[in-house]
C-alpha cells in the first residue's frame, strides 16, 4: 500500500511540475506579446531614442507570440 501511495505521489508531483512549466511558458509568451504590441505603439522619435528603427520593430512585432 505504501508503495502505491509513493507511486501516486510521484506521478502527481510530476504532473504538477509539468503544469507549472506550461503555466510559466504561457505567462512568458503573453508578456512577449504584450511587449511587442507596446513597441508597435511607439512613434519614430521614441524609437530613435532607444536606438531602434521601424524596420526593427516590424521584424520583432511580426513574430508569433511563442517565438523568442
Amino acid at each position: 500500500m505504501a508503495r502505491l501511495i509513493d507511486t501516486l505521489h510521484f506521478r502527481n508531483t510530476g504532473f504538477v511540475r509539468y503544469c507549472r512549466i506550461v503555466a510559466d511558458w504561457l505567462i512568458s509568451a503573453g508578456e512577449r506579446s504584450r511587449q511587442r504590441r507596446a513597441l508597435r505603439r511607439l512613434d519614430d522619435q521614441q524609437l530613435k531614442d532607444i536606438g531602434l528603427t521601424r524596420d526593427d520593430i516590424d521584424a520583432e512585432a511580426g513574430q508569433a507570440f511563442w517565438r523568442f
